[in-house]
């Protein structure tokens, strides 16, 4: 058989090419199936693709809290078992957060977003009739028409199911009583996610092993090892960024929702989590997040009310910058403000909102590869000079 396909292995070659392209020419002429298909398998595998991403947040306070327990526990009991005591404390505190947010949380974002989807028009109107008083407006011989604005918002408005929004915020999870099959997948699919990132966390050790055995008999064994331990490095420094940042924008959104509710701002709620998914984004994000927080505070609140909330909001990015950010992150990443913001720009011109959130740890990563490529280069030359200099000493 062996020799039959070596003496054809032209014909055979283009046999396969020919299979090659009939399949990829059926695949484009059915696309609409194999979209259908591919739906269907992304819908199948959701919960675990789900379950992979909590497994995979949750691994970092996890270690943390096993490694505080084998330190400082005495008992032989909580050594033996601080694995398994620590996945169901992180667990319990997933959990708790989760109907936190559903309970209380998202009911009253969504009342404060359907109070503020109503009132756009009105908003727009005060906003766009300050500027149109302006001098400086008048003197450059700019002019909104104010009638056509607010007609354009209440047509947007017309478009946004807000009694949808209104009911699920008055009466929270108990208000939804319709599309239960929905949220009956829904509800299995997430029983199903978190129920499998718990085993995922429990084997993670027997699944790299199986991984490495699987790579390691299809590669040569010297390239497996390198290879393993550049991934471990680049998943630190990617979790290590993810993980800072997320503690950082939590913190910044429950500390900036207390002062604007303090000052008597009346979306403090919404404008505390919209400034702390914004603090993800590195320098552009508090700057965005400030500018559109000192607006709505002026449209809802008066100029002084305005000019208070965003001198609270200034102090609070600067301790975020210089105190907060610092002490969570360390200096890991070591990269310079202009190389941050260089990739921040270009990541998110490219992948949009996506690409601003991970281009600062892709850079960082990209960097360390590269730095560690220059060190093997340099090594390299120098070893390959040694003998040469040793020779014309001789």
């Amino acid at each position: 058989m062996i020799s039959f396909i070596k003496k054809y292995s032209k014909w055979v070659t283009i046999f396969i090419l020919g299979v090659a392209l009939i399949a990829v020419y059926k695949t484009f002429d059915s696309f609409h199936v194999v979209k259908t298909i591919a739906g269907v398998v992304l819908k199948a595998i959701m919960p675990f693709i789900s379950a992979f991403v909590i497994a995979y947040l949750l691994s970092i306070p996890l270690k943390k809290i096993d490694s505080f327990i084998q330190k400082h526990a005495k008992g032989k009991f909580l050594l033996k078992h601080s694995y398994a005591i620590s996945i169901a404390v992180v667990y319990l505190v997933f959990i708790m957060i989760v109907i936190a947010a559903l309970s209380f949380i998202i009911p009253a974002l969504f009342k404060s977003l359907a109070d503020m989807i109503m009132n756009l028009p009105a908003y727009a109107e005060i906003f766009f009739n300050y500027i149109n008083n302006l001098e400086a407006a008048k003197i450059v011989g700019l002019h909104f028409d104010v009638n056509a604005i607010e007609k354009s918002f209440t047509n947007l408005i017309s478009s946004i199911d807000t009694k949808a929004l209104s009911k699920f915020a008055q009466g929270g999870l108990t208000s939804v009583t319709s599309g239960v099959a929905t949220i009956a997948s829904t509800t299995l699919n997430s029983f199903i996610a978190i129920i499998a990132s718990i085993y995922m966390l429990i084997d993670k050790d027997r699944i790299k092993r199986g991984i490495k055995r699987v790579v390691a008999a299809m590669s040569k064994s010297e390239k497996v090892e390198s290879g393993f331990e550049q991934f471990a490095r680049i998943n630190e420094i990617f979790t290590q960024y993810i993980y800072s940042r997320l503690i950082c924008c939590s913190i910044m959104a429950i500390v900036c929702t207390i002062i604007l509710a303090l000052l008597g701002e009346k979306y403090a709620l919404v404008l505390g989590i919209f400034i702390g998914v914004m603090d993800l984004i590195p320098y552009f994000g508090s700057i965005i997040a400030t500018v559109a927080s000192a607006i709505i505070a002026a449209i809802s609140g008066g100029a002084l009310h305005a000019v208070w909330c965003t001198i609270a909001l200034f102090i609070m990015q600067q301790i975020d910058g210089n105190v907060i950010a610092p002490r969570v992150m360390g200096d890991r990443l070591d990269i310079r403000p202009l190389t941050i913001i260089v990739a921040v720009s270009v990541g998110g011109a490219i992948f949009g909102f996506v690409g601003m959130l991970i281009s600062v740890p892709v850079v960082a990563i990209i960097r360390v590869m590269f730095v560690e490529y220059i060190h093997a280069r340099e090594k390299k030359q120098l070893q390959a000079t040694e003998p040469t200099e040793t020779a014309e000493g001789e």
